[in-house]
């Protein structure tokens, strides 16, 4: 039971690698197809292509996987005839032959008509090989393998024919003119002077006080006397021998004046 069990999952595992790798093949080739048409060099619909070069990975992934569990399978049970029968090593042929041009597809960009013919023959033969099992000799299989390459070759360069009569390549646009930048070399500015020194003010005026004079004091009756009478008629005492002369001086007062002393 378990032993059947094991059979099955190496068998789904198989037929999901197949149907992977060859699904995802003729979406490619199609989408190599439509960049024809549009006169293209690569892909454009990147989207798709991308995913379907992934599900080619899967698909090469499963087959190889499945594959080795069956060849160990079969040599534990006994059954090298069937390991070393034509259709099973050809069946290994074309994985390799897969894988190889899986890995120098980018190698092969030149000649990319031809690169998609031969993938596209091979990942089909490999499904015909997997879904017949045919029990027949090498001969018969490389035979039948390079007529059926033959036979998709011409449909595929039918295709790309038809595909390139209809292209809507449009002529090349003219390049723009070049776009010639000048550099202006900018010239530094001059600074302006230096702004003028702002004077200080002028300090307020002083304010001048007027200071009222000293009141004058009149002199009383006494005063009077004594400057009209006793002050003339004073004597300075000599202080040098040649002011002898000079203390001798006449009265001050004159003799026609007259002085009333009003006594009370």
């Amino acid at each position: 039971m378990v032993g059947e069990f094991f059979y099955f999952l190496i068998y789904v595992a198989q037929q999901l690698g197949i149907m992977l790798g060859v699904g995802a093949q003729t979406v490619l080739l199609c989408a190599h197809l439509l960049a024809v048409h549009h006169g293209d060099k690569e892909n454009p619909h990147v989207t798709y292509a991308e995913a379907a070069r992934f599900a080619l990975v899967i698909g090469l992934f499963f087959i190889v996987i499945s594959g080795l569990f069956a060849v160990v399978v079969h040599l534990l049970s006994g059954q090298v005839d069937i390991v070393l029968s034509p259709p099973f090593l050809f069946k290994w042929a074309l994985i390799i032959v897969l894988l190889a041009a899986f890995f120098l597809q980018s190698r092969l960009r030149e000649w990319v008509n031809f690169y998609y013919a031969f993938t596209g023959t091979t990942w089909y033969a490999l499904f015909l090989v997997h879904s017949l099992g045919p029990v027949t000799s090498w001969g018969s299989l490389w035979v039948l393998y390079i007529l059926w390459g033959i036979l998709f070759a011409l449909v595929w360069w039918g295709f790309v024919a038809l595909m390139q009569r209809d292209s809507k390549k449009t002529a090349p646009r003219p390049l723009p003119p070049p776009v010639i930048i000048t550099v202006k070399k900018e010239v530094p500015k001059p600074l302006p002077p230096p702004p003028k020194p702002i004077p200080p003010p002028p300090p307020p005026p002083a304010v001048v006080v007027p200071v009222p004079p000293p009141p004058v004091r009149k002199p009383g009756i006494v005063q009077e006397v004594i400057n009209h009478l006793l002050v003339p008629a004073l004597r300075i005492m000599p202080q040098k021998p040649e002011d002898i002369s000079k203390h001798n001086r006449p009265p001050v007062v004159k003799p026609d004046q007259s002085v009333v002393i009003k006594i009370n």
